[in-house]
C-alpha cells in the first residue's frame, strides 16, 4: 500500500507463529529503513489489503490463535493513527487476494468462490461488504493464493493453489481471470500464465 510517497507492510509473522501488529512504512525519496508508525487492531497474518484516496485497508487472516477473522480495519496512509475495525467480510478468509476499481474493494479466494464487495467510505467507521459474484475454478481448485492485479474498469486474478494431489493442477494453475468491475461478472481463462504457481506476488504499472 502506498501514499504515492511511501510504502507501507501491515502485520505478518515471523518465527513461523508469531503474528504482529505493526504497520511499517519507508520513504520512497530517502534509502532509509521502515518505521512503525502505527498498529492494526490486533495482530494478523495471511491478510489482503487496499487503498482508495486517503486510507488503507486490510481484510480478514488469521489472528495470533490461528484462527479465521472477518474483520477490515482501516487506517489514514498520511497520519500515524492506529487502524480501527470499520466493518466485516461475509466470512472468515485468509490467502485471499484483493483487486481495487477507483469506488470499491474486491477481495477474492481465502477458501471461498465468494468475491465480497464493497464500497469504500472514507470518513465513515461503518463498511458494509456483500458477497454479490463468484469466481470460477477448476474442480481440483482451493480458492486461495491467488495474486490480484487492478486495472481501471477491471481486475485480473492468476495462480491459484491447487490440490497437489490432482496430476494436472501440480501446485497452482496456469490460469488468467479477469473481474469485470462493472457487471460483477468474471471470464474464466482469458489465457495462460507461462508457468503455473501459487503465491506469488504482483506488481503493475
Amino acid at each position: 500500500q502506498s501514499d504515492g510517497s511511501k510504502a507501507m507492510i501491515a502485520g505478518g509473522f515471523y518465527d513461523d507463529t508469531t503474528a504482529f501488529s505493526m504497520i511499517q512504512s519507508y520513504t520512497y525519496a530517502s534509502d532509509t529503513g521502515a518505521d512503525n508508525g502505527n498498529d492494526l487492531d490486533f495482530a494478523r497474518k495471511d491478510q489482503s489489503g487496499s487503498q482508495d484516496g486517503t486510507h488503507g485497508y486490510i481484510f480478514a487472516g488469521l489472528n495470533q490463535a490461528n484462527a479465521g477473522v472477518t474483520q477490515i480495519d482501516r487506517y489514514a496512509l498520511a497520519t500515524t493513527v492506529n487502524a480501527i475495525d470499520v466493518g466485516d467480510l461475509t466470512k472468515t478468509k485468509a490467502a485471499q487476494t484483493a483487486t481495487t476499481s477507483e469506488t470499491k474493494a474486491y477481495v477474492i479466494g481465502g477458501g471461498h468462490a465468494g468475491v465480497d464487495v464493497f464500497a469504500f467510505a472514507s470518513g465513515s467507521n461503518s463498511v458494509t461488504s456483500t458477497e454479490v459474484f463468484n469466481v470460477q475454478t477448476e474442480g481440483s481448485g482451493q480458492y486461495n493464493s491467488w495474486v490480484g492485479n487492478s486495472a481501471e474498469t477491471a481486475g485480473y486474478i492468476s495462480s491459484e493453489r491447487a490440490f497437489e494431489s490432482i496430476p494436472q493442477w501440480p501446485g497452482g494453475s496456469f490460469e488468467i481471470q479477469k473481474i469485470h468491475y462493472s457487471s460483477n461478472t468474471t471470464t474464466k481463462d482469458i489465457g495462460d500464465l507461462t508457468k503455473r504457481g501459487n503465491a506469488g506476488s504482483a506488481a503493475q504499472y
